[in-house]
């Protein structure tokens, strides 16, 4: 292990058995367990610039290949997209076009007996399958009027609702303001 991760990982050891037992009785225990806790946050905050230090290079590495990459697959994915979007159009078509011819037969079958030739003449089938390549059919939406969607579908922002309340709201129907004492360290 690396000597600074093995450094870290021993006083870390040693903060949690010297204050994984720690009780307040009176205000000189709390002045302790203040002093203590700024202790712990300086440590906490050497830990993240050493592990953001040691991380960088490799981070940064990463970032490297994965926008050169993008860049080689950039127009491949443009290219497939705009395959499968041609092909699904003529599916659409051809779809369409079976729809229209089935509904001729099964008008000219309604109007005349005679017209079982007709049926037999059709000559549009399924549209055929691909080898390698298969149609799924898949259900999408769009929001057409968001009032009308049951609650149930919708979900609370809770990030713009701590930004309001950071603004001074208290009342928000459906909400339970309240505040909350923490300790925070001051530098």
């Amino acid at each position: 292990m690396n000597p600074e991760i093995q450094s870290l990982q021993t006083e870390a050891d040693n903060f949690y058995c010297s204050l994984s037992s720690l009780t307040i009785h009176n205000d000189k225990d709390l002045a302790l367990a203040a002093e203590q806790l700024v202790r712990l946050k300086a440590f906490l905050s050497r830990i993240e610039e050493s592990r953001t230090r040691l991380v960088k290079p490799l981070n940064d590495h990463v970032k490297y290949i994965n926008s050169e990459f993008h860049k080689i697959t950039d127009k491949p994915k443009k290219l497939e997209a705009l395959i499968r979007q041609i092909m699904m159009d003529y599916r659409k078509e051809q779809n369409a076009k079976l729809t229209e011819e089935q509904k001729k037969i099964e008008q000219a079958l309604a109007d005349s007996p005679f017209a079982l030739s007709l049926a037999k003449e059709s000559k549009l089938t399924q549209p055929k399958t691909i080898e390698g390549v298969t149609f799924k059919t898949t259900w999408q939406f769009e929001i057409v009027d968001p009032k009308l969607v049951p609650d149930k579908y919708k979900v609370i922002d809770e990030t713009l609702v701590r930004e309001a309340i950071r603004n001074g709201e208290r009342q928000i129907p459906g909400i339970r303001i309240y505040s909350e004492e923490r300790p925070a360290i001051t530098p």
